[in-house]
């Protein structure tokens, strides 16, 4: 498949979900020297359909809050304004996980492990490691929608010949899932350190900036992998990258933690199964 002729198509999809004036008003608003939470929150407000979809992103799990947010202020104040942004600016790509099986218990999975990792790690801000991990694996929800015959190709791939799902895909499309998220998130000028782990989770060498972050993600998604939570689209576990454990200092400790906060996870979903974004009841 041609790179570019599907790097435009997922342009035109990110338009097409995108509210472009609302979303232009948001950016404008956060990127002021100085704007006020209240501010920020009317931008937002203006569409009440995606502060709905903003606010069950938040309440759907992988933050891990102890109580629901109710509101886009209460949001800013526990998350802060770049997190608060880039879901503004990716949430209705959510709707699209549904296309792939298993692919949000995953990616819930790693935000879970992502925040958990960077907390004991001692970063200031575990929820935009959080979010990068939510995010991910969103190229596969995009390439289901855009090109289901060539991921039909590449499952095929994955099963006969036990390939990894990236490999299978380069094999297949000349790219991976990670490229298609990056064109993604770029589209929508999401911040590189959130953009550098969903381009590099699985290629830690390819990450100039916010390499500590990509490594984050990618020791999440072998842990949670580990843990077969959801579907990552391949049955194998790598080994997590010498690069990794080099870049955080990475301990046995960390791994721990981030395991910890994994098996809580499975202990929420023997409860009932995790609800999707797009299924959440309405948060009033």
């Amino acid at each position: 498949m041609d790179s570019r002729k599907l790097r435009a198509r997922v342009e035109r999809l990110t338009d097409l979900l995108a509210a472009p004036d609302v979303v232009a008003q948001v950016r404008e608003v956060a990127n002021r020297e100085q704007h006020s939470a209240e501010q920020l929150a009317d931008a937002i407000m203006a569409d009440p359909a995606l502060a709905v979809r903003v606010l069950r992103v938040v309440n759907s799990g992988f933050f891990n809050f102890p109580q629901p947010i109710t509101t886009i202020s209460h949001a800013l104040v526990m998350l802060g304004t770049d997190v608060v942004k880039a879901l503004v600016l990716t949430a209705p790509v959510f709707d699209l996980f549904s296309r792939v099986k298993g692919l949000w218990l995953h990616s819930l999975a790693v935000a879970r492990a992502s925040g958990a990792l960077a907390e004991a790690l001692g970063y200031r801000d575990p929820e935009e490691l959080s979010l990068a991990g939510l995010l991910h694996d969103v190229g596969k929800a995009v390439l289901a929608d855009e090109a289901p015959l060539a991921v039909r190709q590449v499952q095929s791939l994955v099963q006969q010949q036990k390939m990894p799902i990236s490999a299978a895909e380069q094999q297949v499309l000349g790219f991976t899932h990670a490229d298609v998220g990056v064109w993604l998130l770029q589209r929508w000028n999401v911040p590189v350190k959130l953009t550098a782990p969903v381009g590099g989770h699985h290629q830690l060498s390819t990450v100039r900036e916010y390499a500590d972050r990509a490594a984050i993600v990618h020791v999440a998604d072998v842990l949670a992998r580990a843990k077969a939570i959801g579907d990552p689209g391949d049955q194998l576990l790598p080994a997590i990258e010498a690069e990794a454990w080099e870049a955080l200092r990475l301990t046995m400790d960390h791994a721990a933690t981030a395991f910890d906060a994994l098996d809580a996870l499975i202990d929420e979903l023997a409860q009932g199964p995790k609800e999707p974004v797009w299924t959440e009841r309405r948060v009033s």
